[in-house]
């Protein structure tokens, strides 16, 4: 998150903590700590003033997907735009989330490089192959 940080200094980021994390392609996770625990852990992880951990996936429906939280959510604050920073690994998998194409076309999308055993242009071709085009117009 610091990189992120450091590269949108005047971003304010929401961490967004799920009771039931919904996966790609219909592979939910179950974390192990429960949901009040990875609040707390939030809350140590990201002591900036510029990021606030937001409970609202708690009052969603199971296994919560991100286009109903970003719904949730509303509409960002005049003059924003919503972001998803997600690792390399979750943007390849992208394809497989409920309504990617419009949760790409709802918000833009920050990838926080992790491994990978896949190139970037690999990656994006596989992706447009079902989303369409997510070159910058």
């Amino acid at each position: 998150m610091s990189r992120v940080l450091e590269r949108f200094p005047e971003a304010c980021i929401e961490v967004i903590v799920s009771p039931a994390p919904a996966g790609a392609y219909g592979q939910h996770k179950t974390p192990d700590a429960d949901f009040q625990q990875r609040l707390a852990m939030c809350r140590l992880a990201f002591e900036d003033e510029r990021v606030h951990i937001n409970p609202i996936e708690e009052k969603l429906p199971a296994p919560n997907f991100t286009w109903q939280t970003l719904k949730a959510l509303g509409d960002p604050k005049v003059g924003s735009r919503w972001a998803l920073v997600m690792g390399r690994d979750q943007f390849q998998s992208l394809a497989g989330w409920k309504h990617a194409a419009d949760l790409v076309l709802r918000c833009d999308l920050i990838v926080v490089d992790r491994d990978s055993s896949q190139s970037w242009a690999d990656i994006l071709e596989q992706l447009e192959g079902s989303l369409g085009s997510l070159k910058p117009a």
